[in-house]
């Protein structure tokens, strides 16, 4: 069996300076693209309207479904 220990590696080099405060922010700003951009991928916004019908046209499916949903629900009966 060995006697050695075991001895924990550095995770950072200690050579190197911490990084300050301007570094940092730095890294937090966006950065531009490095690629240029399709204009096929860039989509326009759709118009409030066009999403407020979208929405209607959901809620109107809901409530279609559960509709009749509710009228063959007596039909069980005479099914069986």
């Amino acid at each position: 069996m060995s006697s050695t220990f075991y001895q924990r590696l550095p995770t950072s080099d200690e050579s190197v300076d911490p990084p300050t405060r301007e570094h940092e922010l730095e890294d937090a700003r966006p950065r531009p693209p490095t690629f240029p951009v399709d204009p096929r991928f860039e989509r326009p916004t759709p118009s409030p309207w066009a999403r407020a019908a979208l929405l209607i046209f959901t809620a109107f499916l809901f409530w279609l479904a559960f509709r009749v949903g509710r009228s063959h629900a007596g039909w069980a009966g005479i099914i069986e």
